[in-house]
């Protein structure tokens, strides 16, 4: 089946599983121009200590399987080895018993024949249960599946079974795909997006702080404040202007035009939250003077915002006085002409 057919209609952890089956597929090894056997040799070195292609272990997979309530990802079986893939991308873990009920399926081997007509269980000599997905949602789910258990830790609890746990990271499998390959950097681009978007141990810690929310509280009635001063000395400043990314206001200097507020996007560039912006698109004067007077106040060219003027926070106290005075400069720049 085409990788699209795969994965028309999914999103998330249903398409990457989809994709990664489609790449370990032995159907698929031996196409023209292939580059799947060395990303194989990786996978299955990872998995089971021995970097064979699927052809080399004679793997089928199957996706979505259903045995009895539980539904893994995939199952494939590779040689003498049994293996149950749990996928996890843009989600945690859906109860809090899954990995141990994932577990507890390799004490029913028939079961597998609804997928493998032609498994044997006496056979199978390995069985792995992993439990694959970004590093963050790797330590959620170990450690509540642990919960679940009196005083021994999952894998010990895998390894008394004669089941071997693996926890692989999404992170450490993408270093395996060839990029050079155009679906394996598909796979590389769509998961990574995916895991830009995990919230890491750091970052809920700091979500788990009250300061930060009364903190941008602060910050928000503090551009109002300016927004304010800016009034009384004599500029005409737009009515605040808000979302998610951004908090400010504009001002207008005749033939120029400022905006200055909290900016989202570029926090991490600057250092701060705060800047002035402006666009050469907003000036209606000879654009070289106004262009010169910005940098000699110490805007920085950016690559989306034009021409951007951080405000650090180790000058939050002075974050008025000095926009009142680039905006002064600036006025004085384009009116001079």
């Amino acid at each position: 089946m085409s990788v699209f057919r795969r994965t028309n209609g999914l999103t998330g952890e249903n398409t990457s599983t989809e994709i990664l089956s489609y790449l370990l597929d032995p159907l698929n090894t031996g196409l023209v121009g292939s580059s799947f056997v060395a990303f194989q040799k990786l996978f299955f070195n990872r998995l089971l200590g021995r970097p064979l292609d699927s052809q080399s272990l004679q793997v089928e997979i199957h996706t979505q399987s259903g045995f009895l309530k539980d539904r893994p990802d995939a199952a494939l079986v590779a040689d003498d080895a049994l293996i149950v893939i749990e996928n996890k991308l843009g989600s945690y873990l859906s109860s809090n018993d899954q990995l141990l009920r994932y577990a507890g399926m390799f004490d029913r081997l028939t079961e597998f024949r609804k997928v493998f007509p032609l498994l044997q269980p006496d056979r199978i000599k390995a069985k792995v249960l992993v439990f694959l997905a970004p590093s963050r949602a790797l330590e959620l789910g170990v450690h509540t599946t642990e919960e679940q258990l009196s005083d021994e830790t999952f894998p010990a609890y895998c390894k008394e079974r004669g089941i071997r746990f693996l926890p692989l990271a999404w992170e450490d499998l993408l270093t395996d795909l060839d990029r050079s390959n155009a679906l394996q950097n598909e796979l590389y681009l769509y998961v990574e997006e995916y895991i830009d978007r995990e919230l890491t141990m750091k970052e809920l810690e700091l979500l788990r702080n009250m300061n930060v929310p009364s903190a941008l509280e602060k910050l928000y009635s503090l551009v109002a404040q300016i927004q304010g001063h800016v009034q009384t000395k004599g500029f005409q400043p737009s009515r605040i202007g808000q979302s998610y990314l951004f908090y400010g206001f504009t001002t207008e200097l005749g033939s120029a035009s400022l905006w200055f507020g909290y900016s989202q996007p570029t926090w991490l560039r600057y250092e701060t939250p705060v800047i002035a912006q402006l666009r050469e698109s907003s000036l209606k004067c000879e654009k070289g003077p106004v262009l010169d007077c910005i940098r000699d106040t110490g805007f920085k060219q950016d690559a989306e915002l034009e021409y951007v003027l951080p405000f650090g926070l180790d000058d939050v106290a002075n974050w008025s006085n000095k926009l009142v005075s680039v905006l002064e400069a600036i006025r004085g720049a384009a009116g001079a002409q």
